[in-house]
């Protein structure tokens, strides 16, 4: 399947998925919903790739420090970005809590520069990260 077919795909999902948060939330905290949205689809994952996962996790066990750091982050950016994620559906609501996030591509393309090497920023997504801005600035403003 083309790769942007299954962009779109996930664009679906999470999209759905922040309306079913925002429901959610009318009964369980951003803590249990981390919980629920993490946990226990971590055992289900790890039930089904059971082979790849330990595989991953010896190999992670061999790395250095410095090559494990970004492994090991991914815990904390995850959980950071999601518990922040919640509070703002929480605090508004999943329309604009999902219109001002949706500006991460533009972190995405900061970061890469910065941390992977031989990772360049073209006009083209300066473009598109102005245009991104413009319209969170829009929901904000008009909010």
């Amino acid at each position: 399947m083309p790769w942007y077919l299954l962009a779109f795909g996930s664009a679906i999902v999470w999209g759905l998925h922040y309306v079913i948060l925002s429901n959610a939330f009318k009964y369980v905290s951003p803590q249990t919903a981390l919980l629920l949205t993490t946990i226990v689809p971590s055992m289900v994952v790890f039930g089904i790739w059971y082979n790849q996962v330990t595989t991953d996790l010896q190999n992670i066990m061999a790395m250095d420090l410095k090559q494990s750091l970004p492994i090991f982050a991914l815990f904390f950016s995850s959980t950071i970005g999601t518990l922040l994620l919640y509070h703002a559906i929480i605090g508004k609501t999943a329309v604009h809590a999902a219109m001002i996030e949706i500006t991460y591509p533009i972190f995405v393309a900061i970061f890469s520069v910065i941390f992977l090497v031989g990772h360049t920023i073209t006009t083209g997504t300066i473009i598109g990260g102005i245009i991104i801005l413009c319209g969170a600035w829009v929901v904000i403003w008009t909010n």
